[in-house]
């Protein structure tokens, strides 16, 4: 991806993931904000395992989020 797109790989990755979406485009916008959070990390640190820390934080918080607004967790 660096070789083509440059320093800017990072927001190219992002544009193609959603593009390769398209079918979900009710999940854009969430799917994108958090795309950019995990191609910026792996970037970043030069990491494919700081992308997976994220996207576990990211899914950790969202269920999170889910057991409480349903009641299973005060």
């Amino acid at each position: 991806m660096s070789g083509v797109f440059g320093r800017w790989d990072w927001v190219a990755n992002t544009v193609l993931f959603g593009l390769y979406h398209v079918h979900k485009i009710w999940a854009w916008p969430s799917m994108i904000a958090s795309s950019f959070g995990i191609a910026w990390a792996t970037k970043r640190y030069r990491s494919f395992w700081m992308g997976v820390i994220v996207h576990g934080f990211e899914g950790f918080f969202i269920v999170l989020v889910v057991a409480v607004l349903a009641g299973w967790y005060p």
